[in-house]
């Protein structure tokens, strides 16, 4: 099912009834009903799927957001030159659960990317950044590993700076934040 995702258990049942006590002669919806029982309440099984269209369809939207004022402290880590003049360095803002660290770490690897070193620099409450130092990589790779890496429901910014002087910033609004 790819129609209507964002349907309720009983939005297509509620339709399929009105039409049938309107008179037409219609069929009950294949693979809907239990048993292709209409006497039976369907189940909603298609929900997960739907909350992923959804939060993808927000991550695309996301992705190409402008730069927002409280990315100050962002943005002078990166006009600031890069610590090592052999690597590429990306932030991670978000929440530090216990498999944080080693899903950005799944996520650089999917990518086959050579990890130099990670920091952690732990902020008041749940939050970290995570300071990632990899070999150089171009501009394109960069912004594939930090959307990828913007991905994870704990990320909420992803920065990154090459050794070229390239560099960029990906971050969630507030209300995708507290989506898990």
């Amino acid at each position: 099912m790819f129609n209507h995702l964002e349907y309720d258990c009983d939005t297509l049942a509620d339709e399929f009834f009105r039409d049938r006590d309107a008179g037409e002669e219609i069929d009950p919806p294949a693979n809907y009903f239990p048993d292709g029982d209409p006497a039976k309440r369907p189940m909603n099984i298609w929900r997960p799927y739907g909350n992923i269209m959804i939060r993808n369809w927000l991550a695309g939207i996301v992705a190409d957001r402008p730069v927002q004022a409280s990315d100050n402290r962002l943005l002078d880590w990166l006009v600031d030159s890069p610590s090592d003049d052999a690597s590429s360095e990306i932030l991670v803002l978000g929440r530090e659960r216990p498999d944080t660290l080693s899903n950005l770490i799944r996520r650089v690897q999917e990518l086959d990317l050579s990890l130099k070193t990670v920091r952690i620099h732990r902020q008041h409450g749940t939050s970290a950044i995570f300071k990632f130092q990899l070999n150089p990589m171009e501009e394109p790779i960069a912004q594939r590993l930090s959307r990828k890496l913007l991905g994870l429901d704990e990320t909420h910014s992803v920065s990154y700076r090459n050794t070229d002087g390239t560099g960029g910033m990906f971050s969630t609004p507030c209300s995708a934040r507290a989506v898990s």
